[in-house]
């Protein structure tokens, strides 16, 4: 199969692809998306696989690496200044504001943990070192418990976070106070 053909049949995958998740998540069916998608990866990787001609030479995989921490950095920096701008005008809506604020700032360090330890698992697989694993399992385990102690607890506060302790709850045909929220009482009807 030779290159053109390949992306023409990409291309299509993607469009069909893009069509079913609009009309499942239009249909409030959030299962399916996942699974259609992980079903797309998998036909693309096959195909792949038929493909003869070069997709992709070192140069191209060099200016991806380049592009990838360009990428993070500026994303980065931009999440940073606007976890502190969202700070900075925080009176206006404090529980919502802080709340984006903090999102901001734990998807840019997930980030930066993530492209860490890929970079670390791809350093680490084409090193000579790879005779020396249990000596760097043992030396590294206190840091990888403390990582997964971490991880719990950021799970735990975006958990936190985006569950609403002072709102309004519909409950029964009436609106309940639940806790202690800021806004006056909803006037649409509660269903």
């Amino acid at each position: 199969m030779s290159t053109k053909t390949y992306r023409i049949i990409k291309l299509i995958i993607v469009m069909l692809l893009s069509m079913t998740i609009a009309i499942s998540v239009n249909l409030n069916n959030y299962i399916l998306p996942p699974i259609l998608a992980i079903v797309a990866m998998i036909i693309l990787i096959l195909i792949k696989r038929k493909v003869t001609d070069v997709l992709a030479d070192e140069r191209d995989y060099n200016m991806a690496g380049t592009a990838a921490r360009w990428t993070i950095t500026i994303f980065s920096i931009a999440m940073m200044i606007g976890f502190f701008v969202l700070f900075s005008i925080q009176d206006k809506d404090p529980e919502m504001i802080t709340t984006i604020a903090f999102l901001l700032a734990y998807l840019t360090c997930g980030l930066m943990l993530l492209n860490s330890v890929i970079f670390s698992f791809l350093k680490y697989k084409e090193s000579d070192d790879k005779k020396n694993l249990g000596h760097r399992i043992k030396h590294y385990f206190p840091i990888i418990i403390l990582t997964m102690i971490l991880g719990f607890f950021i799970a735990l506060f975006i958990f936190r976070a985006f569950t609403p302790e002072d709102t309004w709850l519909c409950d029964d045909g009436a609106w309940v106070r639940h806790g202690n929220p800021g806004s006056d009482k909803p006037t649409e009807l509660c269903q």
